[in-house]
């Protein structure tokens, strides 16, 4: 059966209502483009494993994760050069320098994918000695005004928590929210993001006990810790009311290797959805930054 005749089938079981059959085929094209989209050019990867764990679970069939998958499988047998030439779409026309908004970043190499949200997919790109943690905004916006105000509303939230935490040094990476249009021709809303080296660990996945000891054997960190730590028990009301998000993996995080670690804010964002229990979750999160703080000034301080 052609694909024409399958839509006329479609036509002859809904002779009275042409308008929702045409819904439906947009709807079902577009979920085909944006799960394609999401496995070549974003490197969203499923596969049939996932696809069953799902139907067990729920007792469903999930139609974007059996294309995610089926897509995924496709990509597997693609040469290299073919799925990384259709990631590099993503940037054909994005602006990426931190310094000057509107100087394009040229002969920049994507050296790697190193996280996905719900919102942003993150690469890490290298330029002339530059290293950019560059975070795209999954499909684009309706106009340009919104997209603006998506990222100016981006933008000055970075700005007063990094203002906020500015006599920490080190600890928030420059940052700038970008509008620019994407590879689809699209309106869409980009930050670019200072590099922060080494690898990063959790910190709230890392035992207590071994972030004291890291401040035991290295002033410099605990120094820095301490004052973190002093910051955000100053401003505890604003941070818990706001929702500051630490909760993410890694947007609090310890950077580097053991011999040279400090303290790096990733992001520097509220909740987008707070709720009450997540508003309790960052309030022990704020206990435990103070919990170790304690720890570690009882731990360095000179014996009487």
């Amino acid at each position: 059966m052609t694909t024409l005749e399958a839509v006329s089938n479609i036509y002859d079981v809904f002779p009275d209502k042409p308008e929702y059959v045409n819904t439906v085929l947009k709807d079902t094209a577009e979920v085909i483009k944006e799960e394609a989209r999401s496995v070549f050019v974003y490197n969203t990867k499923s596969d049939i494993h996932k696809v069953i764990e799902l139907y067990h679970a729920t007792q469903k069939i999930p139609r974007r994760e059996i294309l995610r998958a089926g897509f995924s499988a496709i990509q597997g047998l693609l040469p290299n050069s073919v799925n990384y030439s259709l990631q590099e779409k993503t940037f054909e026309k994005v602006p990426l320098d931190v310094e000057n908004d509107n100087e394009k970043l040229k002969n920049y190499r994507i050296l790697e994918k190193i996280g996905s949200g719900g919102v942003n997919t993150v690469y890490f790109l290298a330029n002339e000695g530059k290293s950019y943690a560059v975070g795209l905004k999954r499909g684009g916006f309706d106009s340009s005004s919104e997209a603006i105000r998506f990222a100016d509303y981006e933008q000055k939230e970075y700005e007063y928590f990094a203002r906020l935490y500015k006599d920490v040094e080190g600890l928030v990476p420059k940052e700038n929210n970008i509008v620019y249009e994407n590879y689809e021709g699209k309106p869409s809303v980009m930050f670019v993001r200072e590099f922060v080296p080494g690898s990063l660990r959790d910190f709230f996945s890392t035992d207590e006990n071994e972030i004291v000891n890291l401040a035991k054997n290295n002033k410099q960190f605990a120094d820095q810790f301490l004052k973190f730590a002093e910051v955000t028990k100053n401003n505890r009301d604003l941070l818990q009311n706001y929702g500051f998000d630490l909760l993410g993996i890694n947007n609090l995080a310890i950077a580097g290797e053991d011999e040279n670690p400090k303290i790096a804010l990733i992001e520097t964002h509220t909740i987008l959805s707070y709720d009450e229990k997540n508003k309790s979750a960052v309030s022990r999160r704020l206990d435990q930054i103070q919990s170790i703080a304690d720890k570690i000034t009882s731990s360095t301080a000179p014996e009487i």
